[in-house]
């Protein structure tokens, strides 16, 4: 009998916020008490708001408009019954919704204007949209540690001051945002059983040898550096030097334990509709909500597809 064990990650929650906004004291606790593990830093076009008036149907008419290569403005549309905004002042939008004034922040409401609610894998529409973010840097904070926390890591990172400069450089009148993760793994690992012959059929010893195998876990360290590091692997964001080569392999300490049990591959899934933006990146073009993949432990070639990889 042959059986292929997983361990299968992916995020149960995820959160979005503006780096500037790490010291609000809100954010700072949102992120700690959410166990925000993994953080993939992003950008994407600026969108400026220019106005908002209502038409002779009782609908807002909001005008946005971004900056071009050329420096030209390109004017997008949005109609809506139930926002009104009144004005935008310090990166907060004064809302009107159902009768109700709030406050929202910038890129939350282009988050909300931009989000394909029907489309539930965000691959219908190919077309760059307001809300879509390109990964530029993944990396993770895990620990106890003052210095190992998300916000601090953050407040001193020459990755978000990178893209920031190059930005700026470029005139590209570009945001930034960051997308906290949490890591979540499934209850069981994934096993295919399949007989060698129909004349070695599987045996309860062999099923109970699967169970015991397929119990074992990393420690939560290394199964935040193997989510991390797959995210990495598959995205390959320009900024990221390791792993985008080198995971998966035997040879790193940062996440040994997978080697010493009988692991065969590991699986993620990324959902970012909880934030309401697709994410892709120069690497993986695809502008989706849900990635996912998966990487073989023992092979450094690629199988066309999981269950290809199942069936061998």
């Amino acid at each position: 009998m042959n059986w292929k064990l997983g361990l299968n990650f992916f995020n149960p929650t995820a959160t979005i916020f503006n780096p500037i906004d790490l010291g609000e004291e809100e954010v700072k606790r949102k992120i700690e008490q959410g166990q925000y593990h993994i953080y993939m830093i992003c950008k994407r076009k600026k969108l400026f708001f220019e106005s908002c008036s209502k038409n002779s149907s009782g609908e807002s008419e909001i005008r946005f408009y971004k900056i071009n290569e050329n420096h030209d403005k390109k004017h997008i549309g949005y109609k809506n019954k139930e926002i009104f905004i009144h004005s935008l002042s310090d990166g907060y939008y004064d809302v009107e919704f159902k009768g109700h004034r709030l406050r929202v922040r910038e890129f939350l409401m282009i988050n909300n204007f931009g989000f394909m609610e029907k489309d539930f894998i965000g691959d219908s529409n190919q077309m760059e949209i307001a809300s879509d973010l390109e990964v530029m840097y993944i990396g993770q904070a895990f620990g106890r540690n003052e210095n190992k926390t998300i916000d601090y890591r953050l407040r001193n990172h020459e990755k978000i001051q990178k893209v920031a400069l190059d930005s700026l450089n470029n005139g590209l009148n570009e945001e930034i945002l960051v997308i906290g993760l949490t890591v979540g793994e499934s209850d069981l690992s994934t096993a295919l059983v399949a007989k060698d012959d129909y004349n070695n059929p599987p045996t309860l010893e062999s099923f109970i040898k699967m169970h015991e195998s397929a119990i074992k876990r990393p420690s939560e360290g290394q199964r935040v550096t193997l989510f991390e590091a797959a995210l990495i692997k598959y995205f390959q964001p320009d900024l990221n030097i390791e792993y985008k080569e080198t995971f998966p392999g035997p040879d790193f300490t940062s996440y040994n334990e997978i080697y010493e049990m009988e692991f065969d591959y590991v699986a993620i899934g990324l959902d970012t509709r909880t934030v309401f933006a697709r994410v892709f990146s120069k690497f993986k073009s695809q502008r989706k909500y849900l990635h996912h993949d998966y990487f073989p432990l023992h092979s450094t070639g690629k199988h066309d597809s999981l269950i290809e990889f199942l069936e061998n």
